[in-house]
């Protein structure tokens, strides 16, 4: 598996990808089914399959002063993503700068990354003020989209990174 370290400003030349996209703090059933579909998909369209992960994490930058329990450090996550077949792993460094980017400069950034289709939740926000979502994506033409609605737990919670402890889901 390749590995590139990314800086949003400084797109190296990459090759034609189909991606997955999220934090990825272990790979919970969702984050399963995100894979799958990205190896599927990668193998339909004779591309190499990609996740895109984000380090650090998004929400200690915003909220440094809270702590933050993770899952899965970013040195497992590649071991993980190495063991379920991704071919590339895209880690983007998190800034507040690379955050503030609007969801077109996001696009933008994709393409210039040659992500040819991206397999999201659609759930997925991002970009300045969490901007972007499945409906932003979907409208920009250039890449393909393919969402994949969350797996339910049950029917009123999702499956998330951040309710489970100990492979259990957490209630309040």
């Amino acid at each position: 598996m390749q590995i590139y370290s990314i800086e949003f400003t400084k797109i190296p030349d990459l090759p034609k990808t189909v991606c997955c996209i999220g934090f990825f703090d272990g790979l919970h059933k969702g984050h399963q089914l995100l894979l799958k579909t990205t190896l599927e998909e990668a193998r339909k369209k004779h591309l190499p399959s990609g996740a895109i992960l984000f380090d650090p994490d998004p929400w200690t930058l915003f909220h440094p002063d809270e702590e933050m329990d993770h899952l899965t450090p970013i040195e497992k996550r590649e071991a993980m993503f190495q063991e379920a077949g991704i071919d590339i792993l895209y880690i983007m460094h998190f800034t507040k700068e690379f955050a503030a980017l609007t969801y077109e400069d996001f696009h933008e950034l994709l393409f210039d990354m040659h992500v040819q289709a991206l397999v999201c939740g659609t759930d997925f926000h991002y970009a300045s003020h969490n901007s972007g979502s499945i409906h932003t994506l979907k409208a920009q033409e250039r890449i393909e989209i393919i969402a994949i609605e969350p797996l339910m737990e049950d029917q009123i919670e999702k499956i998330s990174s951040s309710k489970i402890v100990i492979g259990f889901i957490y209630r309040p």
